[in-house]
């Protein structure tokens, strides 16, 4: 026992004099912004008044972030300024996801052109662009919006960010 002590000190004590770096810690990753992200709307599919569609980010820093929940949504107008949007969570639920650079990330989307009660056949101004705001963070990634008017109060579905 007294050799193994021994031998272990006598290791520690070479390794602080020669200069052998001690293990690295790991290094901090911070949470996606709107600064890292770029995104996209697609695979939007139309039925029955209901609209279906994929938002996707991707992180075009040279750094790792990760993103784990849902964000928020906002719906602008041809001025920038806000749209009625009202949002409601769906599954897939809350996942941490590591995005590298390059890599993406996936939000389910469902909303409807459908009027709802008291609201005219257009329902609200066109919106032109969608602010998600990732998780955690106050800047958002502004992806255009070309698909008209959102109607019940500009009622969205969204899932959390989740793998493709």
């Amino acid at each position: 026992m007294w050799g193994t002590l021994f031998s272990a000190a006598t290791l520690s004590a070479a390794a602080l004099t020669t200069g052998l770096a001690a293990p690295a810690q790991a290094a901090t990753i911070n949470q996606c912004t709107g600064q890292h992200l770029t995104g996209v709307i697609r695979d939007v599919e139309p039925g029955a008044g209901q609209r279906y569609a994929t938002l996707r980010v991707r992180n075009a820093s040279t750094t790792a972030c990760l993103l784990n929940g849902y964000g928020t949504l906002q719906l602008t107008n041809a001025a920038g300024r806000p749209n009625p949007t009202r949002t409601t969570r769906i599954d897939p639920g809350r996942v941490r996801l590591r995005l590298n650079p390059g890599d993406v990330a996936d939000k389910k989307l469902h909303w409807t052109v459908i009027p709802g009660p008291g609201e005219p056949d257009q329902c609200q101004p066109p919106s032109t662009a969608l602010k998600a705001t990732p998780p955690g963070s106050h800047t958002a990634v502004t992806v255009p919006f070309t698909f008209g008017s959102i109607c019940q109060g500009g009622w969205i579905e969204h899932s959390a960010f989740h793998t493709p």
